[in-house]
């Protein structure tokens, strides 16, 4: 149970008053009574110091977008359930044109990096066999300097009002190598390793560190990157393939972060299952782990074994609880996190995931309404 915390609830209250109807939500006096700011109370919990009580956050996304407004009539989720992280600052898109007729037919979407986001989609470099190639691609200009120039104001208004600055995410090394090779090409390339390899690495990763350098000039208090590296059962690649190729460039991502702003907290992303490389991820200088997917590993015995180096952001299960639970079982689940990862800090709680169909309203009222209990 956490202090200066008074868990008197109102309930939702609807009134009709001739044609038109008012609707309060439900507040909580906890609210009212809590010691810290919400910006307080998360850079406490992920420096694994004990806050007035755990902070909260569900992922944006339509789903919950949807349900919000039919249910209460709010536009935005964040405010309405008084997350304590509200708004992700992004940089700039680009503002050069790139040709990339070479790979696509004229006129396909795409994104600054070449990728196409369409179902059936295919990657730009998908027939690279040599550096040559490599060295004609047209990679984005992800680190210009007036691609961050606005960062600096908005991080500024984002503080005063007591919330923290979190970067958006941002995929890491992986993901961007994937995504531009086609997900079998690039494990291929890890067990053939084709001279191409090395320096495409390297390029993307140069890239990487610059957006996370960009966002930490900025004054961010947390950069959000990360990797999805882990399936149901196991990683997508052997840990110690991860370890050989890509490892060294997380550490060069979080280091040209941390170089600029020593204090800057790196959130790194993974669903699935990623035991085997989380003392890697720890060695290199992550701070928090975020999804931590509980369908797939043991969150509890992860806080057992890593909770003094290592912070936790997410943990309720988006496939699981959330989707097919009672409302009394999401209840169960948020109490059970809180007393074993929450314990003396370290936990921003909500779902891994963004929340998807069939989640119900009372589910997700249910979440908010534990996290408030404690």
């Amino acid at each position: 149970m956490y202090v200066n915390q008074v868990n008197i609830h109102v309930s939702l209250i609807t009134f009709h008053i001739s044609r038109f109807t008012i609707r309060i939500r439900y507040c909580e006096w906890g609210r009212f009574m809590s010691s810290m700011t919400k910006r307080e109370r998360v850079l406490a919990a992920f420096s694994r110091r004990t806050p007035d009580r755990v902070p909260k956050w569900i992922q944006s996304g339509a789903h919950l977008s949807k349900l919000v407004k039919e249910n209460t009539g709010a536009d935005n989720p964040a405010e309405y359930f008084d997350m304590d992280i509200q708004q992700l600052v992004h940089y700039q898109p680009t503002e050069k044109q790139r040709d990339f007729s070479k790979y696509y037919p004229a006129y396909s979407p795409v994104n600054e990096w070449g990728i196409q986001s369409l179902q059936g989609g295919s990657a730009p470099m998908r027939d690279f066999q040599t550096s040559d190639d490599l060295y004609e691609y047209p990679f984005p200009d992800a680190g210009d300097s007036y691609r961050y120039e606005h960062l600096p104001k908005e991080v500024k208004e984002i503080k005063e009002k007591g919330l923290p600055a979190v970067s958006g995410y941002e995929c890491g090394t992986f993901e961007q190598l994937w995504a531009l090779r086609g997900m079998e090409n690039f494990l291929a390339d890890l067990l053939y390793e084709p001279e191409f390899l090395p320096p495409l690495i390297e390029k993307v990763s140069d890239l990487k560190a610059q957006i996370a350098a960009g966002y930490a000039k900025a004054g961010v208090d947390i950069i959000w990157t990360g990797d999805d590296l882990g399936s149901e059962r196991a990683m997508l690649m052997a840990p110690d393939l991860w370890r050989k190729h890509l490892k060294s460039w997380v550490k060069k991502i979080v280091q040209s972060a941390k170089k600029v702003k020593p204090d800057v907290l790196i959130a790194f992303h993974s669903d699935g299952y990623i035991e085997p490389i989380i003392p890697d991820l720890i060695e290199v200088g992550v701070d928090i782990l975020q999804a931590v997917q509980p369908e797939c590993m043991d969150v509890a015995k992860l806080k057992e074994k890593y909770g003094d180096k290592l912070s936790f952001w997410g943990t309720i299960g988006t496939q699981s609880t959330m989707a097919f639970g009672t409302p009394e079982e999401v209840k169960r689940e948020v109490k059970e996190r809180i007393m074993t990862v929450g314990k003396g800090g370290g936990l921003c709680i909500g779902p891994s995931h963004t929340l998807e169909p069939p989640t119900p309203w009372e589910n997700i009222v249910a979440f908010f309404e534990a996290v408030e209990v404690g």
